[in-house]
C-alpha cells in the first residue's frame, strides 16, 4: 500500500528580555497521528550561571510508535555558589 508520511515540524524562541525566554517546539508525524509539543521557560536570575528552567512535554512515546501521550513537567534550579 503506498502512503505518504508527513513530518512537520515547528521551533521558536521569544525573548522577553535577555534573561527571560521561551522556547518552543511542535512536532507531528502524519503516519502514526502524532503530536509531539516541548515548551521551555528560562529565567537567569544571576546571570549567566543562576537559572530556573520550567518545562512542559506532551508526547513522550518512542520515535515512531503510536502510543498515548503523556504530559510531563520539569523544574530545573541552578545557580553557582
Amino acid at each position: 500500500k503506498d502512503e505518504t508520511t508527513f513530518i512537520h515540524v515547528l521551533r521558536s524562541h521569544y525573548y522577553f528580555n535577555k534573561d527571560l525566554y521561551l522556547k518552543l517546539f511542535y512536532q507531528t508525524h502524519s503516519a502514526i497521528d502524532k503530536e509531539n509539543v516541548q515548551v521551555v521557560m528560562v529565567w537567569r536570575f544571576l546571570p549567566p550561571f543562576g537559572s530556573l528552567q520550567v518545562a512542559y512535554q506532551r508526547g513522550t512515546s518512542r520515535f515512531g510508535t503510536r502510543s498515548d501521550q503523556g504530559h510531563t513537567l520539569f523544574t530545573k534550579l541552578a545557580w553557582v555558589l
